[in-house]
């Protein structure tokens, strides 16, 4: 979309993230964590999809993030995070 990286670049780049995906990286269905997602993005007025990974962070403990909104968010409910510029 943004003509960072070729289709081809794209399609090697996802071929890889689904071999990893078998032995390394657990996939959670955001289903699992779309009504404390839901409650996270009204209460700070956030996109669902920020409040998703917050969400989701809660369960495991820690968010790794470069979103300076995201970053305040997460540590006003109490999710430890890290920052990443």
């Amino acid at each position: 979309m943004y003509k960072v990286v070729s289709r081809k670049e794209a399609e090697i780049m996802l071929s890889a993230l689904w071999k990893i995906k078998e032995s390394v990286v657990t996939f959670a269905p955001p289903e699992d964590y779309l009504m404390d997602a839901m409650h996270i993005a009204l209460s700070e007025r956030i996109p669902i999809y920020d409040a998703l990974y917050l969400a989701q962070a809660k369960e495991f403990g820690k968010l790794l993030t470069s979103d300076k909104k995201q970053l305040t968010v997460a540590r006003k409910i109490g999710i430890r995070t890290e920052y990443m510029e």
